[in-house]
Parts: C-alpha cells; sequence; structure tokens
C-alpha cells in the first residue's frame, strides 16, 4: 500500500493542474460521483471539501451486500470494531476508544442527535430499519467543534429517504436463520398542494427474531444454547414544505437480556423476552426552517424533541429457608424482583446559519439551548411476592435535569486554486438545576476547536491535515444517579470533568488512474479524564475521573480497484492504545481493553451485468488484550479470528424491472469467535472466577434472504 502511495506522486505531480474548487460539478473529480455529506459541518459538501476524514455507504451498497442492521455496515470499516455488551447490545470502538454504553460516538438521523436519555448510547443494531436508509456517513475522529457531547471518537450520520427520492412505494421482506422476519414499506412522492412545492415520506416495519442468536458462557457456570430475541416495530414520516421540514419516528423494541446463568431452573425460564428484557419506547421528532435570506446567506432555526422510555424488570433468587411445619419439612424459596424505570425527555432548539461573504469564503455558525429531564429513574424491589416495593436502591430524584448551552462558529478558506485552510470552535457550558452546587466541575465551560489544512494539487491527489479537540460529558447516570449503601453499584458524581480527546490526523487519497486508487490515514490520539467506575479506599463505587492518559496512535492503508465488472477493496489498520505509565495506579501501562492491535478488511464486488452483483466480504482480527485486566483470573488474551461472508443481488427480476432479490450467508465457514464483555467485569477478586467469561460468543453461520418490490 505504501509503494502505490508513492508511485502516486510523480504520476500527479505531472497532472494538469486545475482548479477543483471552481469546478460546476466537484464531486465527480473526487472519487464519489456526486455523492454529498452533511455530517462533517451541518451542510451538503463534497467529500473532498468536508473538513473530517469521511466515510460513504449509499443504498445501492446496502442492498448489494444485503446488510440488516447498522452494526454489521460498521463491521466492514477499517478501523472500527464491533462488539456486544452483557446487555446484548452492539457497541462500536473507533480507533481504540472503547465504551461500555456507546456513548463516546455520535449517532445522528439526519443530522440530528439520537441517543436515549440516561446513558446517552447510541444504539447501532437493530433498534433503526435499514430499509429507510439513503446513506451513511462516518467520520472517523472528533466531532465535537460541531455537535457537542458523545461526538468523541466518531460521528455516524443516518441520512433518511426524502419523498422525491421514493416517488412510490417500496415493499421489503428479509426472513433468515434465528427466526428472522422483518417487513418494511416505505412511501414518499412530491407534488404542489395550495401553490406550496410539497414532499413527505413514511416509513413502517415489523421485525422479529426468536433465536437462537449469541451466547455467553459463564467459565466454570451452567448455561443453555443462548437466545438473542429482538422485536421492533419502527414507523415514522417526514413532511416538507416549501422551506419547512418535520420529521417523526418511534419505535418500539425489546431483547432479551444477554447474560443469563443458568444455575438452576429459574434462571433458565428467565432467559425468554417476556421473563428477563429490555424494553425500549423511543418518539423523536424535529422541525427545522431552512430560510434563504439572500443568495449569500441562510439561516436554520430548529426545535427537537426525543422521549426515551426503557422500562423492564427482572428477578433474583436470595435463597432458601426450611422449616419444620406441623409434620413434615417445608421448604421456601425467596427471590426479589425488581422493576426499572428510567423514562426521560430530551430537547433541543437553536439556530444555524450558513454564509458566503465571498466566492472564497463559508462560514457556519449557530447557537443553541438543550435540556434532559428525568421523568422517573429508580429500580423497584418487590420481595417474595409482595405488592409493595421497598425503597428504591436506585434512583434520580424526579424533576432533575441537566442543560447546557452552545454556541459554535467555521470558516472555510479556499487560499488558492489547490489550497484551503478550515478552522473553528464550539463553546458549551452546562448549567445546575436547584439543589446543585454550581461549583461543581460538570458545570464548568467546555472548549472545543478544530483545524484543516485541505490540499489539491490536481484532480488525482487529494491530502487532509486535521487537529481537533472533542469531549463527552457526564450523563444523568454517571452525574445523577444515587444508590443505597447496601447496593453495589456507582453512584453519580457532579464532580466528574468532561472525557477529553486531543486528537490529530492525516490523509492522503489520490488515484493511480482510472482503474486504481489508494489511501492513507494516519492518527493520534490522548484521551484525558476518562470516565469509568472506581472504589475508593472505603470500598465505595462511584464514577470518577481516571488520572491515567489513553495514548493512541493509528495508522491505516487501502488499496481499491475498479476493474470492468470488478470493484474490490483491501484495507489495514493497526492500533496501539496504551495507559500512561506515570501513574503507578493498577491501570499504568495496560493497553486498552478488547481492541485488536491488528484488523485486516476486505472486498470484492463482482457485477457481470448492472442488475447482478456477487460480493463476497471478509475480516481478520489480531489478538484482542484482556489478560493483564484480570490478575486474579486468569484471563487470556482473546484470540485472532476471521469471518467471510457472501451476499448475491439479483435487481430488476420482473418484467416490469421492480423486483430485487438478495441472498448473503454470514459467517460462511462457521467460525467460533467471540467478543468480550467490558472491562469492568473481566474480574471480580476471587482466583479463578471472572464475573463473565472470556468471550460473548459471535453468531453462527447465518442464511439471510431479502426481497424487495417497488408498487
Amino acid at each position: 500500500m505504501t509503494a502505490l502511495l508513492l508511485a502516486l506522486l510523480p504520476v500527479a505531480g505531472a497532472a494538469e493542474i486545475v482548479d477543483p474548487f471552481a469546478e460546476a460539478d466537484e464531486s465527480a473529480l473526487f472519487r464519489m460521483d456526486e455523492q454529498l455529506v452533511t455530517v462533517a459541518s451541518r451542510y451538503e459538501q463534497t467529500l473532498r471539501k468536508a473538513p473530517s476524514i469521511v466515510t460513504l455507504i449509499t443504498a445501492d451498497q446496502l442492498r448489494a451486500r444485503n446488510y440488516h442492521s447498522l452494526d454489521e455496515v460498521l463491521s466492514d470499516l477499517p478501523g472500527l470494531y464491533v462488539w456486544r455488551s452483557q446487555e446484548g447490545r452492539a457497541v462500536v470502538s473507533f480507533r481504540g476508544v472503547v465504551s461500555a454504553d456507546n456513548n463516546k460516538v455520535l449517532l445522528l438521523v439526519d443530522g440530528v442527535p439520537w441517543y436515549d436519555g440516561v446513558y446517552t448510547h447510541a444504539s447501532i443494531d437493530d433498534f433503526l430499519p435499514l430499509q429507510n436508509v439513503r446513506q451513511i456517513e462516518v467520520i472517523k475522529g472528533p466531532g465535537s467543534a460541531i455537535y457537542g457531547t458523545n461526538a468523541f471518537a466518531g460521528v455516524i450520520n443516518i441520512v433518511t429517504y426524502q419523498g422525491s427520492e421514493l416517488d412510490g412505494t417500496r415493499l421489503t421482506w428479509t426472513a433468515g436463520g434465528e427466526g428472522l422476519s422483518d417487513l418494511a414499506m416505505n412511501a414518499g412522492g412530491r407534488g404542489i398542494i395550495a401553490g406550496w412545492e410539497s414532499q413527505a415520506a413514511a416509513f413502517v416495519r415489523v421485525y422479529g427474531r426468536t433465536g437462537p442468536g449469541i451466547d455467553m458462557i459463564p467459565k466454570g457456570r451452567h448455561d443453555i444454547l443462548g437466545d438473542d430475541q429482538r422485536e421492533s416495530v419502527n414507523v415514522g414520516m417526514k413532511v416538507q414544505v416549501e422551506d419547512l421540514s418535520l420529521q417523526v419516528q418511534h419505535v418500539d423494541f425489546r431483547h432479551v437480556y444477554l447474560v443469563t446463568e443458568n444455575d438452576d431452573p429459574w434462571d433458565a425460564v428467565a432467559k425468554d423476552l417476556n421473563q428477563f428484557g429490555l424494553y425500549y419506547h423511543d418518539t423523536f421528532g424535529s422541525l427545522r426552517w431552512q430560510k434563504e435570506i439572500n443568495e449569500d446567506l441562510a439561516v436554520t432555526p430548529y426545535l427537537m424533541g426525543q422521549r426515551h422510555n426503557n422500562p423492564g424488570s427482572y428477578y433474583y433468587l436470595t435463597g432458601y429457608t426450611t422449616d419444620w411445619v406441623q409434620d413434615h419439612w417445608e421448604t421456601d424459596l425467596h427471590q426479589t424482583t425488581v422493576e426499572t424505570a428510567k423514562d426521560t425527555v430530551r430537547w433541543s432548539t437553536g439556530v444555524d446559519a450558513e454564509a458566503h461573504l465571498a466566492m472564497d469564503h463559508t462560514t457556519v455558525a449557530g447557537l443553541g439551548f438543550e435540556e434532559t429531564r428525568v421523568l422517573e429513574l429508580a429500580d423497584y424491589e418487590y420481595i417474595d411476592g409482595s405488592h409493595d416495593y421497598i425503597d428504591p436502591s436506585f434512583w434520580v430524584d424526579e424533576g432533575m435535569a441537566l442543560r447546557n448551552a452552545f454556541t459554535f462558529a467555521q470558516h472555510t478558506w479556499t487560499a488558492t486554486h489547490y489550497l484551503e485552510l478550515t478552522g473553528g470552535a464550539r463553546l458549551d457550558k452546562f448549567f445546575p438545576v436547584e439543589g446543585m452546587d454550581p461549583d461543581n466541575a460538570a458545570f464548568r465551560p467546555t472548549f472545543s476547536p478544530r483545524a484543516g489544512v485541505l490540499v489539491v494539487p490536481n484532480e488525482r491527489l487529494v491530502a487532509k491535515l486535521l487537529y481537533g479537540q472533542a469531549f463527552r460529558a457526564g450523563n444523568v447516570r454517571e452525574l445523577l444517579v444515587d444508590v443505597a449503601d447496601t447496593a453495589d453499584w456507582a453512584k453519580g458524581n457532579l464532580n466528574l470533568r468532561p472525557e477529553r480527546i486531543h486528537t490529530a490526523e492525516a490523509e492522503v487519497t489520490g488515484d493511480l488512474n482510472e482503474r486504481f486508487s489508494g489511501r492513507l490515514d494516519a492518527s493520534w490520539s490522548t484521551v484525558v479524564n476518562e470516565i469509568d467506575k472506581v472504589r475508593d479506599a472505603e470500598e465505595v463505587l462511584s464514577y470518577q475521573n481516571l488520572a491515567e492518559h489513553l495514548n493512541i496512535l493509528g495508522l491505516e492503508t487501502e488499496a481499491r480497484a475498479s476493474l470492468p465488472r470488478l470493484d474490490a477493496s483491501l484495507a489495514w489498520a493497526w492500533t496501539h492504545a496504551n495507559y500512561s505509565k506515570t501513574t503507578g495506579t493498577d491501570w499504568a501501562g495496560r493497553q486498552q481493553y478488547e481492541f485488536p492491535a491488528h484488523m485486516l478488511k476486505g472486498m470484492v464486488d463482482l457485477h457481470p451485468t448492472d442488475k447482478l452483483h456477487a460480493v463476497a466480504r471478509g475480516q481478520l482480527y489480531g489478538a484482542r488484550p484482556r489478560a493483564d485486566w484480570s490478575p486474579t483470573a486468569g484471563m487470556e488474551d482473546g484470540k485472532p479470528f476471521g469471518l467471510l461472508h457472501l451476499s448475491v443481488m439479483a435487481d430488476g427480476l420482473d418484467k416490469a424491472g421492480k423486483t430485487t432479490l438478495a441472498l448473503s450467508i454470514q459467517n460462511v465457514f462457521d467460525t467460533a469467535w467471540g467478543t468480550g464483555s467490558y472491562r469492568d467485569d473481566a474480574d471480580v477478586g476471587a482466583p479463578g472466577a471472572p464475573k463473565y467469561p472470556l468471550e460473548i460468543e459471535g453468531a453462527t453461520r447465518t442464511v439471510r434472504v431479502s426481497v424487495q418490490t417497488k408498487l
């Protein structure tokens, strides 16, 4: 790969110099054939102008590869590692930055942040249907200068269909192994209503998977074959009238808790959606008015709201008692049933602006206010079938809220025909509500700058040099939760400082000729004030800022070939992520938990006709560090593994050319593989008895069929 990029330099230097910033169709020069992205600056840009390193996945690619969920898409991208939490949720790690709650990556839906109000968790599995997605834009790197908290290690923007892009109705049905059935319909159109240009789109999806799926078998404990059961109903709509757009989505989703140790029949029974499920009722809406003041200035006021209600219930055995009653012995099992309530409302309002003060100057800016308010958050415990709960052991006082005001600005200057400079920053200020001390560290202002240099000497070579800072503010769980003295859960801590990451990165992309291209990407990051659960001298567990810095060095190389009827790519990523050695604590010098240092990802798309695609996708992961996170249990590092997935798509099968059939086989060779639980659960102090096992077992070979028709 390095040799390929070196070979590009003399070829690029000999090419004719053009002014790409003045080209009428800039995107055609830079690899994506008129594809535009909005994720880098909130407004449409070609990939070459975006002041970030952006990867784009189109709707055609989603169909040809027969992806079914967002985590499958992300697992094919270099530098990203997708694993599973013990709750059964998919987690994505960017360039060595990991999180148990998936809140160090920001998920956007049409540019608007979407996450729950307690953990700020980004749901990347079956929560959002891909059938309604036009494209997916992914940034590997910080995005807080534009988006604020959680845009820490990466940003994912899900772009859904507009009515004008559908112009009709599409029906998609997917079935396959693990009892999968997924039926989705989306429809849209455009027209003139009362003299106003209007368009509308709507979708509905009913999804279910009964298992068996992935499994987690605790070391030395009993378990049954695991079920990764899931059910979902999604509905949504987008309406645009002239410059005013409204979007509403709702999802009812539930899945089984993945880790259930079956030491007795009660636990085995609990491994069922109706016994130990996690439930999500999420309603999301946004209203935007994009108004052009004149040809050089546009403003966009907006209002966004999201209610995320995450109830649940489970039970656990607390022992048994045996008594002599009259003439016989009686044994009673004792159990505690727990009902959980996690109900929050998150809303924000503000105004964005885009100004072109001169032909070679572009400024985007904005200001706004956002709030996350707790409607109910508590665990209610019922003892031995009692109808009255005891005092909650885990709670947040009703009405507590986190509030934030922010402003940002970014300016881009086209200095010459081959040089573009970008600079900007965002300022966030969090405010206390009644009962909170304003001097707590959580309420200190946070400043997030970014800077970038884009060099385009000719149509074959693009180079980016970027620097940015990002932050992740403490969420409701980390800041506000109180726990009973007898509970072994972490307390919230308003003295948490936001996590911060400093990142410098560079990318060089070049075309050797019309058929071969290459990319080289290098990055350096350091993470400070990382938030995690820590026990103090009195064995009280609470959230704290870690003293250790996480230092990350990354390198990616990728080669692409576009031959007649064949497209191929091969990418290698190397990540060195270690905690600093200067603190003298147990964490000092350890490698980042679970993230593999090496990964190799490749893809071959054979399309003998425009309507037929056969795609092979391969992933090879190196060892994943675990051993030094479990000093008493003797856990081993995760073993290297490789996966191969195949898919075939045939388009236009019927006479009208409106039906598409796709067949895929996931994990073709039925490879035994796995991912591990988060480092918190690696060791509980008892020799030979980690709380959870070495790995969560990955899905076995699975066949999936999808049919889409346009009505």
